[in-house]
């Protein structure tokens, strides 16, 4: 095959074949860099995803052994990895960057506060987002969180605040509920750039937390 034979190859198998069988490549990576994070104990983004993956065809040409297929999946996960890259602003910190937040400048640093009581407990409780002046900020508060959780199995709205720089206790509603659930955290939370200049932190609405009434 001539360059423009594997180019084109490519082309036609992530905008078609792939993508219609496997969906959205940005949607799969993500499931794909989830489900790494969580065997590795390490987080890993959707562009590690398509460099390893880039990497993995390397290897096999390294066997001596030509086939085509290396070659072409090495241009489609190269021209994945980079979409999902530009797209995503994704600059050291992508592991937290894969999930940009959007309209959400009217929900910055209590403006719009967590909802009342919910009626029963598995009614999810929703948060503040929380805004940073830059996305390390946000990724080092997000981080804390999830160390709190690993360690002591759940993290409360307050912790969250208190993470976040927002020190003070808000109320008792806030002691109660947060997340203990790490999987569903990472699949739900969003750090991304807002309208108004600032990153953002929007965590998925908490839970009831099983810490005791007095706690």
């Amino acid at each position: 095959m001539n360059r423009k034979e594997i180019l084109n190859k490519a082309e036609s198998i992530i905008n078609g074949e792939r993508e219609g069988a496997y969906g959205k490549p940005e949607d799969s990576f993500d499931r794909i860099a989830q489900l790494w994070s969580v065997y590795l104990n390490h987080d890993i983004s959707s562009v590690d995803v398509a460099n390893m993956m880039v990497l993995l065809k390397v290897a096999r040409n390294a066997g001596g052994v030509y086939k085509d297929d290396n070659w072409i999946d090495i241009c489609g996960y190269a021209a994945l990895g980079g979409e999902i890259q530009s797209k995503f602003d994704y600059d050291g910190f992508g592991q937290f960057m894969n999930k940009p937040v959007e309209g959400t400048d009217e929900n910055i640093l209590g403006e719009a506060g967590a909802a009342g009581d919910p009626k029963g407990d598995d009614i999810p409780y929703p948060v503040n987002v929380m805004a940073f002046d830059n996305p390390v900020e946000a990724a080092i508060a997000l981080n804390g969180i999830k160390q709190i959780i690993k360690r002591y199995g759940s993290c409360s709205i307050n912790e969250y605040y208190y993470i976040c720089g927002e020190s003070g206790w808000r109320g008792y509603m806030e002691e109660k509920y947060g997340w203990n659930d790490l999987h569903k955290l990472l699949s739900g939370y969003g750090i991304g750039l807002s309208a108004s200049g600032k990153w953002v932190l929007k965590m998925p609405p908490a839970v009831k937390l099983d810490r005791g009434e007095n706690k």
